[in-house]
């Protein structure tokens, strides 16, 4: 029997408020969040987990020519999640062994799409369900 481990970063859609100083938060705002849930995604980001935000935007283009597989538009999430695991892999940032994405719910669903069908995201993480 071969036996593998899966060395991808695991991503939580729930659960930030139980992330631990092991863990980072991805998400709307800025992490201070207002407790409301509107607008901000999470609510208090817990103590001494590092919060990194998601900002929303135009789909970002590469310089090769039009129909290029490696240059197919990316979203701004897509492009700040790769950028947080360059920024890691670098040490230019704390190591996490988690990351929970805390985002409006409409927001949830084309980020999911993004770790499935971007190759980079879904070579470096793993979605853990639900």
């Amino acid at each position: 029997m071969l036996l593998t481990s899966d060395s991808r970063i695991p991503v939580h859609f729930n659960g930030a408020e139980t992330a631990t100083t092991d863990d980072a938060i991805a998400g709307d705002g800025t992490g201070g969040g207002t407790g409301d849930g509107i607008g901000d995604g999470v609510g208090a980001t817990p103590p001494g987990v590092t919060f990194y935000p998601l900002q929303p935007g135009p789909p970002g283009l590469a310089g090769h020519a039009p129909g290029c597989p490696c240059c197919a538009p990316r979203s701004a999430a897509t492009r700040a999640l790769t950028a947080l695991f360059h920024a890691r892999a670098r040490g230019e940032i704390a190591s996490f062994r988690r990351l929970f994405i805390a985002v409006e719910a409409a927001r949830v669903g084309p980020l999911r799409e993004a770790f499935a069908e971007d190759r980079f995201l879904a070579a470096r993480y793993v979605v853990v369900a639900p």
